[in-house]
């Protein structure tokens, strides 16, 4: 079994983390608003813009979730 690191505090309020493997890319986006609630207002708008740029750039076969 696999255990899950617990997250540390941090000032950081959003981080973006890729993971290539074996022809797939993986991009995660993780938004934590605890250090302030205020500090990304506007996270669906950078959710989606995120998707948009991937949908964009992604071979014709590829879907986003």
């Amino acid at each position: 079994m696999t255990k899950a690191a617990a997250a540390r505090p941090s000032p950081i309020a959003v981080t973006f983390a890729v993971l290539s493997y074996a022809g797939t890319v993986t991009i995660s986006l993780i938004a934590d608003p605890d250090p302030d609630p205020d500090a990304v207002p506007d996270l669906p708008c950078l959710t989606n813009a995120l998707r948009g740029q991937v949908a964009a750039t992604a071979p014709p076969n590829v879907t986003s979730p």
